[in-house]
């Protein structure tokens, strides 16, 4: 099911996930997908992603080892 879309303020508790739904702080977001939320409580779209390496069947990324076919491999930072 579609859900409508509602405004967005300010967030001043900013993110809590601990307090039960029903008691959810004023001000406070119980959830928050690819967005920052400043000091303020102000939320804006997190920035993008850069590509730090292309490959093909590379997967199992674990911190900057990762496998590609049947080689373990390390990705530098630079």
């Amino acid at each position: 099911m579609i859900k409508d879309t509602i405004p967005l303020g300010k967030f001043p508790a900013g993110k809590n996930d601990v307090a039960k739904e029903t008691a959810l702080p004023e001000g406070a977001l119980r959830e928050a997908l690819n967005v920052d939320i400043d000091d303020a409580g102000n939320i804006r779209l997190r920035e993008g992603f850069e590509k730090v390496y292309s490959g093909t069947n590379v997967r199992s990324l674990h911190k900057r080892y990762f496998a590609e076919g049947d080689k373990l491999k390390y990705l530098n930072a630079d």
